[in-house]
């Protein structure tokens, strides 16, 4: 049997209908946030703004009044932060810098954080700017 080496330098780019053949193993956007991350940022959407902070006078008066309940605290202390920062990505025009704060301490990194940005931008047609980025 005879070794063939291959030159990627030199490859010739596939054509579009052999593209189409071929997808990318992962999507470029999320090389490093995990299914579960992402899972969390399209939960943070469906459980809305009251999620963000279930303990609020407001939230805690809509759920004693008129039975509407917010959704509670994830016990993974890294995706609850995710989700809250995923709340003020979805519904808010400005993320708070205590939610970066939060969400860097809880160990997500800066890529991680623009990478999650990007993605609530990219469903939502619209990028939330944040306040400021934390040191």
């Amino acid at each position: 049997m005879r070794h063939q080496s291959f030159d990627l330098e030199s490859a010739t780019p596939l054509s579009a209908p052999q593209a189409a053949l071929y997808p990318p193993l992962r999507p470029a956007l999320h090389d490093n946030i995990a299914r579960r991350e992402l899972a969390v940022i399209d939960m943070a959407r469906a459980d809305g703004p009251r999620s963000a902070d279930p303990d609020l006078l407001t939230v805690r008066l809509a759920r004693i009044l008129f039975g509407i309940a917010a959704p509670r605290p994830l016990a993974n202390e890294r995706l609850d932060a995710i989700r809250r920062f995923a709340v003020a990505a979805w519904f808010s025009t400005l993320v708070p810098k205590a939610r970066l704060e939060a969400l860097f301490e809880a160990g997500v990194s800066h890529d991680q954080a623009w990478k999650m940005l990007a993605y609530v931008a990219s469903r939502r047609g619209v990028m939330p700017q944040v306040e400021s980025w934390p040191a």
